[in-house]
């Protein structure tokens, strides 16, 4: 036995660890059927060069879809943490209204802006633009009683507030002051027809 094949010798396992691997063998192989082309250095650099080419283009292509997964992601986060805040305020006002409704003199100013009234603060009463509402202009009291309350708005409207339908309780308001309105011109009428009356009579 020589002694490049005794089981001690070292040079054997320095050839092993050193051997190259089937990638570099598959190079090596390629690179030994070009060596007697002439075109050879030509070709390698061709392959080099497709090859960095497809290397960026992988790279690229994989941090855009990283890229994309992240703004998912983020998105996904965003609409989650979105809804949970809308979902955490929508508790919180519902608990202020149910809280609101039970003591409704005290809390009248909270119930009228959620009715869509506002506080005219130079004549010292409350507005709905979009129906054109005033309230409590003869009674500027900020603390009136329920009679008062009843009195300027009528039975029906507070009934809509307290069931917390704000959304037609303006509606119904307003029904309410045209027919308060129309009995008023009605009594303003008939008093007028009596005087005249009278002073023919006269």
């Amino acid at each position: 036995m020589d002694a490049e094949t005794e089981p001690g010798n070292s040079s054997v396992s320095d050839v092993s660890e050193h051997s190259p691997s089937a990638s570099q063998m598959r190079w090596l192989w390629d690179f030994n059927m070009l060596s007697d082309d002439p075109d050879a250095h030509t070709k390698i650099v061709r392959i080099v060069r497709d090859w960095k080419r497809e290397n960026i283009t992988r790279r690229i292509q994989e941090k855009k879809e990283t890229k994309r997964a992240s703004q998912a992601q983020a998105a996904a986060e965003k609409a989650a943490r979105e809804k949970a805040e809308a979902h955490a305020a929508s508790e919180r006002k519902r608990r202020i209204i149910d809280e609101a409704v039970k003591n409704p003199l005290q809390n009248l100013p909270l119930l009228l802006r959620l009715m869509n009234f506002y506080w005219d603060r130079e004549r010292k009463f409350w507005f709905n633009t979009e129906h054109n509402i005033s309230l409590f202009q003869n009674n500027p009291s900020p603390s009136p009683s329920e009679d008062e309350v009843l009195q300027e708005i009528g039975q029906n409207a507070w009934d809509c507030i307290l069931e917390k339908r704000f959304f037609i309780a303006p509606s119904v308001l307003k029904k309410f002051k045209e027919k308060i309105e129309a009995e008023d011109r009605s009594s303003r009428f008939s008093s007028s027809l009596f005087d005249s009356d009278a002073d023919d009579e006269s």
